[in-house]
């Protein structure tokens, strides 16, 4: 388990927190590191030539009706002194993850196959640059994620392939490129904006600081 703390306070804007949720965050990064690995004496083993994950556009009116329940929360951090605690699915964050990628195609394809206990399962499909031909690099990610005042505990507990498992000590190094990408893309910057983020009940639970979007 890997912890941060944010290094001083920064505004946050609510898409950034439902947009990343963990999940949003860690898996793309774990997805550019092993995209970036072109020379990997096991890279070849991953390689495919077609995405495995198809994404398909959010109905405007699922997307729209998420992004109320977004905004009528968001309504609460000024008014209530303990901010009440915001509830996603699956579902709703496959609809924002999808949604993302409307807006930028250059993004890994992730999507949340289910959470189980504490832990997030998604499979992802992401393509490799300047591949040509195209190739893609497709599997399973399963991540515990855990903030509590600030601070970030994560796990990635496993990371798999259609084609082969990667081995225990491939995961180990990208872990440690993990934490070199969170520290430089400023995103422990923005942990202290959540009071709390748990993964429980089929459900990512998200509590923001009072005051926290403006």
């Amino acid at each position: 388990m890997t912890s941060y703390q944010a290094d001083e306070p920064k505004k946050s804007k609510m898409p950034w927190i439902l947009g990343c949720l963990g999940v949003g965050c860690l898996l793309p990064i774990i997805l550019f590191v092993l995209g970036s690995m072109g020379a990997g004496v096991y890279f070849m083993g991953f390689v495919n030539d077609a995405p495995t994950v198809v994404t398909e556009d959010p109905a405007p009116e699922a997307i729209a009706k998420v992004e109320r329940k977004m905004k009528d929360y968001q309504s609460t951090l000024s008014t209530n002194a303990e901010p009440e605690v915001l509830d996603m699915t699956p579902d709703e964050l496959n609809m924002l993850i999808a949604k993302q990628l409307q807006e930028n195609l250059d993004l890994p394809r992730v999507k949340i196959r289910e959470i189980d206990g504490d832990t997030v399962i998604a499979d992802f499909s992401a393509l490799i640059p300047d591949a040509k031909p195209e190739r893609w690099i497709n599997g399973t990610a399963k991540v515990k994620l855990t903030i509590t005042e600030g601070v970030l505990d994560y796990e990635l507990v496993d990371l798999s392939t259609p084609k082969r498992d990667i081995p225990e000590f491939f995961e180990e190094a990208l872990t440690a490129e993990i934490d070199k990408k969170l520290r430089s893309q400023g995103i422990t910057g923005q942990l202290t904006k959540i009071k709390s983020l748990t993964i429980k009940d089929g459900q990512i639970q998200i509590q923001l600081q009072p005051h926290s979007v403006q």
